[in-house]
């Protein structure tokens, strides 16, 4: 294999700022890249590189099909005069977020437009709130789909988290056979479950046998419906998770609905989050897509039982060992969960997360990647 000097990881302009699975996958891939093959990585966002500082990589990683408005400066750098560019897309289409979940404006405008249509008014939107003007204008003229396929044509390996994503990607758009995917999975990590073998009493005495959803509070990942569902029922249900601040109103709706057995909490850190997965039974997740949620993945490492949605590539991870929804029925969250709830702690579930997806084998497979990139020659 071909020695790797240096590797740069293209990230999103917002990284520092909003967390989200995308940053976990990361911080976890760079972890375990530079544990298991002392790869030398940089992580960075395009406002903290420019076209020259790209002659020290062998390799850019960009993370985020979504952001390619913030990487539209590597699109204009031609292949001689930038590294390979690897991509994980990070992707699902999220049309039936907009059609289904929000309302209003928003939803008449996702319901009356062309998908590229309603981009081009969001990229308008921001260029008259004076919003990153270059990368808008751009969006606004070139369309952000395009853009989309012009980063999927210019990336010499893309790297799906799952086989239903490299799917999505090609029906999506319309790549050729010839455009390489390498599946890498989300995953684990089991050194920092390791770490949670007991729970202190107050953890186990507030959450043991309940139902926990741990999720950023917005529509997308259907909390609305979790409280419509579950309220008044026999078990108790904590909602753990900071708020996204354009979900306010949202947020407001879900506080109307709350009963008593409704429990809302903000954010936790990894460790009490990881504590409370260990006494609770079931974790609820009815997004309108997961590919396939890193709190499904936590959740289940501890023996949680799963009620989630069937949208995006959850059946592909936990296939019949978990108990799947329709998001946008109240009564198929409810049933699933309580499928899940009577199942009790879940052995089968943790033991094949903690073995088949953890980010040391995520690492291995992406070293495998980049080696055959490096070996190849670039784009």
């Amino acid at each position: 294999m071909n020695a790797i000097n240096r590797v740069l990881f293209l990230v999103r302009d917002s990284f520092a700022e909003i967390p989200g699975g995308d940053r976990v996958q990361v911080l976890k891939t760079k972890k375990y890249l530079e544990r298991l093959f002392q790869i030398p990585i940089d992580l960075k966002t395009s406002k903290q590189v420019s076209p020259q500082d790209l002659k020290q990589y062998d390799l850019i990683h960009a993370f985020g099909l979504v952001f390619v408005q913030d990487f539209q400066w590597l699109l204009r750098q031609s292949a001689g005069e930038r590294p390979p560019i690897v991509l994980s897309p990070i992707y699902w289409n999220s049309t039936i977020l907009y059609q289904q979940a929000y309302y209003g404006f928003r939803n008449v405008l996702h319901r009356t437009m062309s998908e590229e249509s309603f981009y081009r008014v969001r990229s308008l939107k921001r260029l008259l709130q004076r919003q990153d003007f270059a990368n808008n204008w751009r969006s606004l003229l070139v369309g952000e789909l395009t853009l989309r396929r012009q980063l999927l044509d210019a990336s010499s390996v893309i790297l799906p988290n799952s086989k239903m994503e490299v799917a999505e990607l090609r029906r999506e758009f319309d790549l050729p056979q010839s455009a390489r995917m390498t599946v890498i999975v989300n995953a684990v990590d089991v050194e920092d479950l390791r770490n949670v073998e007991n729970v202190p009493d107050n953890v186990a005495g507030r959450f043991k046998g309940s139902v926990v959803c741990a999720a950023r509070i917005d529509e997308r990942k259907n909390v609305l419906r979790v409280v419509e569902a579950l309220a008044d029922q026999s078990f108790q249900v904590f909602i753990i998770g900071k708020v996204n601040p354009e979900s306010q109103p949202y947020f407001e709706r879900i506080k109307q609905i709350a009963k008593s057995n409704i429990h809302i909490l903000d954010e936790m850190s990894q460790i009490e989050l990881f504590q409370v997965f260990r006494a609770a039974t079931v974790h609820v997740l009815p997004s309108w897509y997961e590919t396939p949620g890193l709190s499904n993945l936590e959740a289940a490492a501890f023996g949680c039982q799963l009620a989630i949605s069937r949208n995006g590539s959850t059946q592909e991870y936990f296939g019949d060992l978990a108990y799947y929804c329709d998001p946008k029925s109240p009564e198929s969250i409810l049933q699933a969960t309580q499928a899940a709830f009577a199942g009790g702690k879940n052995a089968l579930l943790s033991d094949k997360v903690r073995t088949q997806y953890t980010w040391e084998v995520a690492a291995e497979t992406t070293y495998a990647a980049y080696s055959q990139v490096l070996a190849e020659g670039r784009k």
